[in-house]
């Protein structure tokens, strides 16, 4: 995929092994895409920035780094800690000399991040204004079919731009979700109405080369995840969903945390003890451990807007989700 051959734009002292280590990387099999090398291209910068001539990295180094994070949230101080550590141990696994390697991570620590979950009300709103605006705009067009899996199958948006004509079994009514987040490959199994519709988008925009992205940019080219958060961003104001308190907007991501709050409540209402469940959500959502899937049972268990009956687990998600695409 384009996005995973980025070419890392490095200068300093460590731009060979900063390129070293990321073909490295690829090679042990992991995707190292551009969001990923922007990081590393990051640490490059702050090694010209302090005129790094040689190649050492000790404790000033690594205060320099940290303190380039001041501003940052939790979590990306938290990655930023981890992107020096990593290549720190690259280089001392190729016996670099005079390389202190960062082992504790002052940023770790509990997030209180709490994700905006979308009422059912929110989400048919949502679906019915993207359904009107599709005659007019192609852009909804594919939004629409991206809303319908990133809400419907709980999917990251990294997994619903990388999707490609390959990875849908029509079969098997089955997508393929190939070297995600923490490197798992896992199938998901389509409802009716999103099968149907994925099929009548596939033959109205006329993907038919396996390589082709189910969500592209209108030349069958990569879409960019930043079109898909723009054209949503939209859809919200046009809705009259506000900012939260924090000043920020409710994100598309969110749609994969409602997701999973839905699917837990209405496991609960089914009488499934949410426990002995969680094993079956956490494979679905491509979680790495049962603890990551554990967060969801508090944000169920939390005082949110009320969350109306669902009418059935992975199946009639959302109003009007077969729509005529002629």
């Amino acid at each position: 995929m384009e996005n995973e051959n980025y070419i890392l734009k490095v200068n300093s002292v460590f731009k060979d092994e900063l390129l070293d280590y990321i073909k490295f990387k690829r090679n042990l099999g992991y995707k190292y895409s551009k969001e990923t090398c922007e990081k590393y291209e990051m640490l490059d910068k702050t090694f010209i920035e302090m005129d790094l001539k040689e190649k050492k990295i000790d404790y000033s180094v690594i205060d320099y780094w940290y303190g380039k994070c001041s501003s940052l949230k939790q979590i990306t101080k938290s990655e930023r800690h981890s992107t020096l550590k990593m290549f720190c141990e690259y280089l001392v696994l190729n016996h670099y000399p005079n390389i202190v390697i960062p082992f504790d991570n002052p940023f770790k620590g509990t997030c209180d991040f709490v994700p905006y979950i979308y009422s059912n009300e929110e989400i048919n709103d949502i679906f019915d204004y993207v359904n009107s605006q599709k005659n007019e705009k192609d852009n909804y067009l594919r939004l629409h079919i991206g809303l319908c899996l990133l809400y419907g199958c709980g999917l990251r948006i990294n997994e619903l731009t990388n999707l490609q004509l390959k990875h849908f079994d029509k079969e098997e009514k089955t997508i393929l979700i190939e070297h995600s987040k923490n490197y798992v490959t896992r199938l998901i199994p389509l409802s009716e109405s999103i099968y149907n519709s994925l099929i009548q988008y596939i033959e109205k925009i006329e993907i038919e080369n396996p390589e082709d992205y189910l969500i592209e940019n209108g030349n069958k080219r990569y879409c960019a995840k930043a079109n898909i958060r723009w054209n949503f961003r939209q859809t919200l104001k046009a809705l009259g969903i506000k900012r939260q308190e924090s000043g920020l907007y409710p994100r598309v991501h969110d749609l994969r945390h409602t997701f999973a709050v839905h699917t837990l409540r209405r496991m609960e209402e089914n009488g499934f003890d949410l426990y002995t469940s969680l094993p079956i959500l956490s494979v679905y959502l491509g979680h790495k451990s049962i603890a990551e899937t554990e967060y969801y049972l508090r944000l169920v268990k939390e005082d949110f807007r009320e969350i109306v009956e669902i009418k059935s687990y992975n199946e009639n998600l959302y109003r009007n989700s077969e729509v005529n695409y002629d």
